[in-house]
């Protein structure tokens, strides 16, 4: 899906603030995972400060978008399948994505941390595409929602994930690259599929 279809989609998500609310839970509930994941990954005599700040942020995004649902007039507790947005594809996406990463790589207790800045790297990419898009449309809309300190230490966490991929740099980047577009776009045809269903609005 292209930026101008992904940017349509997310208009009509924005115009309908039961839907936005279900959407921002599922970007919550992502955002959990990969906090989950981080910990996962790590030893505790190996973890340093900058992975225990990264899971902390990430958890706080689960939180902040909990919040942002709240300025919609909502109240959305838990991550129920019928409160998110296609839930079950989007916990696919990361579930294939850590599956695909660690097949090719794991051999070791060292190489989890190598899944982890993998899997973190594109997942991070993933956000830093579409969170500036999904920010961009949302002040186009006027939506009390804002995205803006989200972005940032996303930006940075990404930064990091470089900075620790180069220092191994199995030249795998692109290949993961290939298939977590491949399962992104997955989810979104499913996410295109539900809204035309569940409502009689073109999308």
């Amino acid at each position: 899906m292209n930026d101008a279809n992904l940017e349509k989609t997310l208009e009509y998500i924005i115009e309908h603030p039961g839907i936005h609310a279900r959407w921002l839970n599922t970007l919550s509930y992502l955002e959990h995972v990969g906090s989950r994941k981080i910990l996962k990954t790590q030893s505790s005599d190996t973890t340093d400060e900058n992975t225990l700040r990264h899971a902390a942020e990430e958890a706080r995004h689960a939180y902040q978008f909990k919040k942002m649902i709240e300025k919609l007039g909502s109240n959305i507790q838990d991550y129920s399948s019928e409160k998110m947005l296609c839930g079950f594809s989007a916990n696919r996406y990361f579930q294939s994505l850590d599956s695909i990463v660690k097949k090719k790589i794991y051999k070791d207790k060292k190489s989890s941390r190598i899944c982890y800045l993998y899997v973190t790297a594109l997942v991070e990419e993933r956000a830093g595409s579409l969170y500036p898009l999904y920010q961009k449309v949302l002040k186009k809309m006027n939506s009390p929602v804002d995205l803006s300190n989200i972005i940032k230490e996303e930006e940075r966490h990404l930064e990091e994930m470089y900075n620790g991929i180069n220092e191994i740099d199995t030249g795998l980047m692109q290949e993961f690259r290939r298939e977590e577009n491949k399962l992104f776009n997955r989810y979104l045809e499913n996410l295109i599929k539900f809204l035309r269903i569940n409502n009689t609005v073109a999308v």
